[in-house]
Protein backbone atom coordinates (compact mmCIF):
# COMPACT_ATOMS: atom_id res chain seq x y z
CA UNK A 1 0.00 0.00 0.00
CA UNK A 2 2.56 2.10 0.83
CA UNK A 3 4.48 2.04 -2.48
CA UNK A 4 1.44 2.38 -4.21
CA UNK A 5 0.51 5.89 -2.48
CA UNK A 6 4.37 6.87 -3.24
CA UNK A 7 4.02 6.13 -7.02
CA UNK A 8 0.82 7.84 -7.03
CA UNK A 9 2.12 11.10 -5.33
CA UNK A 10 5.20 10.70 -7.97
CA UNK A 11 2.82 11.02 -11.20
CA UNK A 12 0.45 13.72 -9.42
CA UNK A 13 3.76 15.99 -8.85
CA UNK A 14 5.02 15.15 -12.64
CA UNK A 15 1.69 16.57 -13.87
CA UNK A 16 3.14 20.09 -13.75
CA UNK A 17 5.58 18.72 -16.33
CA UNK A 18 2.95 17.99 -18.97
CA UNK A 19 2.33 20.29 -21.89
CA UNK A 20 -1.28 21.52 -22.11
CA UNK A 21 -3.31 20.28 -25.25
CA UNK A 22 -3.71 23.20 -27.93
CA UNK A 23 -7.24 24.49 -28.09
CA UNK A 24 -7.94 23.02 -31.28
CA UNK A 25 -7.71 19.31 -29.83
CA UNK A 26 -10.46 20.22 -27.09
CA UNK A 27 -12.32 21.58 -30.41
CA UNK A 28 -11.84 18.59 -32.28
CA UNK A 29 -12.96 15.82 -29.17
CA UNK A 30 -15.96 18.35 -28.53
CA UNK A 31 -16.92 17.92 -32.46
CA UNK A 32 -16.45 14.69 -32.77
CA UNK A 33 -18.46 13.63 -29.98
CA UNK A 34 -21.20 15.42 -30.83
CA UNK A 35 -23.40 12.67 -33.19
CA UNK A 36 -25.03 15.90 -35.03
CA UNK A 37 -21.42 17.30 -36.16
CA UNK A 38 -20.73 16.44 -39.62
CA UNK A 39 -16.99 16.16 -41.99
CA UNK A 40 -17.29 19.78 -42.36
CA UNK A 41 -17.89 20.67 -39.13
CA UNK A 42 -14.33 19.08 -38.56
CA UNK A 43 -12.91 20.52 -41.59
CA UNK A 44 -13.36 24.01 -40.10
CA UNK A 45 -11.53 23.69 -37.09
CA UNK A 46 -8.89 21.57 -38.89
CA UNK A 47 -8.19 24.62 -41.55
CA UNK A 48 -7.04 26.46 -38.28
CA UNK A 49 -4.54 24.38 -37.61
CA UNK A 50 -2.10 23.88 -40.70
CA UNK A 51 0.34 21.39 -38.66
CA UNK A 52 -2.72 19.19 -37.60
CA UNK A 53 -4.19 19.08 -41.38
CA UNK A 54 -0.18 18.45 -42.65
CA UNK A 55 -0.13 15.44 -40.07
CA UNK A 56 -3.51 14.17 -41.33
CA UNK A 57 -2.78 14.32 -44.91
Amino acid sequence: MEKSKLTMNSIVNKLDELPTLPAVVYELSKVISDPMSSTSDVEKIMANDQSMTAKVL
